[in-house]
């Protein structure tokens, strides 16, 4: 399902239940895929990790960087850093090993943090587009700013929450035997398909239809009035050229954050999709048919989850003030 925490959780237990054949071995992916994996996973989080820990201690110490927009900057970074623990590892090791290594409590917690890290992230986004498309065109309201805020993340860690509990309720660590072999699998046990297509779309449009309309929509807007508007006083042509530069700027940020968000969790989003309504797809004909799969899955996979390190770059690095800041904290 497209649900992406909990399907990135279970995926291993796809790939076990839909083996293809006896003479599969254990390890399905070559040792040079394995090596070139492991150091492009270990490599995404330790950059996660440390750009979003960067951005915490930026956000909250450097004196340059007190925005309005700084409560939100903080939250997305620690949405990615529990996507970073809680995300990356464990879906890795459970893919890689076919099997759930840890202790079988710790399936539906996990599979929790991983649902509660991606909705807090994708809400705070959509959260980021709202208050500055209300920033822009109520400009003298900006006083509410700070009220405002607090208003949009206890709503974001609400309803991430919500979501996120579903978890709880759906998903344990079962023993699979296939062949010679034992498996435990972490997956979502769902009484029938039609709940699990259910709840799958339900998400897909909750975590990615809604909130990419709403950022194209805001984020046009703002991008349209802050290309249009002058500031007040007599025409000055230095002036002038420093705004439209600066309102280049801005514009060139918005449609990098749509175009990063869309981009990163679109094929994953796909890919589920298309495997939770068309589940004979897993049933492999050969060996190669497989390997072509766990390929195709470790693409998407990691494709959206390098969104946890590009929201740092996003966000931070392209900000002046956010480099100004680290070389003078650092």
């Amino acid at each position: 399902m497209v649900n992406i925490s909990s399907e990135v959780g279970n995926i291993s237990g796809e790939l076990v239940n839909n083996t293809a054949t006896e003479e599969v071995p254990f390890f399905f992916i070559n040792q040079t895929s394995q090596i070139v994996l492991i150091l492009l996973y270990t490599v995404t989080v330790m950059l996660a990790i440390c750009g979003n820990v960067l951005v915490v201690v930026v956000f909250t110490k450097g004196k340059g960087c007190r925005t309005d927009i700084r409560p939100f900057l903080i939250n997305l970074a620690v949405a990615d850093l529990i996507m970073a623990v809680f995300c990356l590892p464990f879906t890795f090791s459970a893919t890689m090993l076919r099997t759930w290594i840890f202790s079988k409590p710790m399936c539906p917690v996990v599979l929790a943090l991983q649902h509660l890290s991606v909705s807090a992230s994708v809400f705070t986004n959509m959260a980021i587009g709202t208050d500055r498309f209300l920033a822009v065109t109520f400009p003298l309201r900006s006083r509410l700013a700070a009220s405002r805020a607090k208003l949009f993340l206890v709503a974001i860690w609400i309803f991430s929450i919500g979501l996120a509990s579903v978890q709880l309720f759906v998903s344990r660590a079962n023993d699979v035997f296939f062949a010679d072999y034992h498996f435990i699998v972490c997956d979502e046990i769902w009484e029938t398909e039609n709940a699990r297509r259910t709840f799958t779309l339900f998400v897909l449009f909750i975590t990615y239809i809604i909130p990419l309309c709403i950022l194209s929509v805001t984020y046009s807007i703002v991008g349209i009035l802050l290309w249009r508007r002058t500031s007040p006083g007599n025409a000055d042509q230095t002036r002038d050229t420093n705004q439209l530069q600066s309102k280049r700027k801005v514009v060139k940020m918005l449609i990098i954050i749509i175009l990063m968000f869309g981009l990163c969790w679109l094929p994953l989003h796909t890919f589920f999709l298309v495997i939770d309504f068309n589940p004979e797809l897993l049933n492999y004909k050969t060996t190669a048919q497989e390997e072509m799969f766990t390929a195709i899955y470790y693409c998407v996979h990691w494709l959206a989850m390098s969104n946890s390190f590009a929201n740092p770059i996003i966000y931070g690095f392209l900000n002046e003030s956010f480099r100004v800041s680290i070389h003078i904290q650092f």
